[in-house]
């Protein structure tokens, strides 16, 4: 994976690397042929899911965007170690390709905004349980278990790890801010759309989230 990735990155250049086929259905341009659909400034772009401590360090090392998932104690861990080798690799020379200066590091949470908390709770509940069901059938039709760490089976300690923030507007951005001064992310992956949530409770939940809560978190 990740030393596949080195190449991944070291080709968003533009640098020619695959012969071109001998009988082509549109005429090839001279040379080897480099990645295509090919975007300038892509590199800056990608982004880094980390699970542990050797990949956060792998993201840093390299220069590149970083995104985790799961518990707040687990997460703060991983963004620490992320953003400490993001300054003691500067001069890494795997950093050398890299055009990221700052990076955006980002956490991922289940998110549902409603008028009051206990709405928010009764509906977030039953969402919970329905999308982890769904998530982890095939793992368990095999017999295996789920990415442990990453996805938390219970909606009690999804809450209880701030995975799942959820209540009316005043709940859910004193939580986020909460999170944010505690873990020092700059960027928020939010899951509006989850288990058994109907379109409307979405589209309300994001509706709330960008009337009453995205403009408090922008000043942090």
């Amino acid at each position: 994976g990740r030393r596949q990735a080195e190449t991944f990155l070291e080709l968003l250049g533009g640098k020619g690397f695959a012969q071109p086929n001998p009988r082509p259905m549109f005429p090839n341009p001279p040379g080897l042929l480099r990645l295509e659909p090919f975007s300038p400034g892509l590199r800056e772009r990608i982004w880094w899911g980390s699970a542990t401590n050797a990949t956060a360090v792998w993201a840093a090392r390299h220069g590149m965007n970083f995104v985790t998932l799961g518990g707040n104690d687990r997460v703060g861990r991983l963004i620490a170690r992320f953003s400490e080798m993001w300054e003691q690799t500067r001069n890494d020379p795997a950093r050398a390709g890299s055009p990221v200066e700052t990076p955006h590091v980002a956490l991922g949470r289940h998110l549902l905004v409603a008028d009051s908390d206990a709405e928010a709770e009764a509906l977030a509940r039953p969402a919970y349980e329905r999308w982890f069901a769904s998530l982890a059938k095939l793992w368990y039709d095999h017999g295996a278990q789920p990415v442990t760490g990453m996805i938390i089976d219970s909606y009690d300690e999804a809450r209880r790890l701030g995975q799942a923030v959820v209540g009316a507007p005043e709940t859910v951005r004193a939580e986020l801010a909460a999170q944010i001064d505690d873990m020092g992310f700059n960027y928020l992956l939010c899951q509006f759309a989850w288990g058994c949530l109907t379109h409307a409770q979405e589209m309300h939940s994001l509706e709330l989230f960008t009337s009453e809560i995205m403009p408090a978190l922008r000043e942090l």
